[in-house]
């Protein structure tokens, strides 16, 4: 086995870089750094029971922030959870999301 460390180094080295690459392609700094709980729309269906409808016209009446990163639409869902507790807003699921 120990015949295998450096292999196993070389492979890490190797594809280390590559999959840290990926991953920030995939999640821009921007919305990992901002500290929020930002959640695809169409898991925020999932999670919260809303159509999507929903969502997009509480985006254009001002009611809902959206952030748009890499193509898809995120809620931070902080804030959707506080519009839910002042009763602007009803889900057909418990307010607790399913983790």
């Amino acid at each position: 086995m120990d015949n295998l460390k450096p292999i196993k180094s070389f492979l890490t080295d190797l594809i280390t870089p590559i999959v840290k690459s990926a991953v920030a392609e995939a999640m821009p700094e921007q919305i990992l750094s901002k500290g929020k709980n930002l959640v695809p729309v169409q898991r925020i269906t999932e999670i919260y029971g809303m159509s999507q409808s929903k969502i997009y016209s509480m985006f254009k009446n001002g009611e809902l922030n959206k952030i748009k990163q890499g193509g898809l639409t995120f809620v931070d869902t902080v804030e959707l959870e506080n519009l839910m507790k002042e009763e602007k807003l009803w889900a057909k699921k418990p307010l607790k999301p399913k983790k």
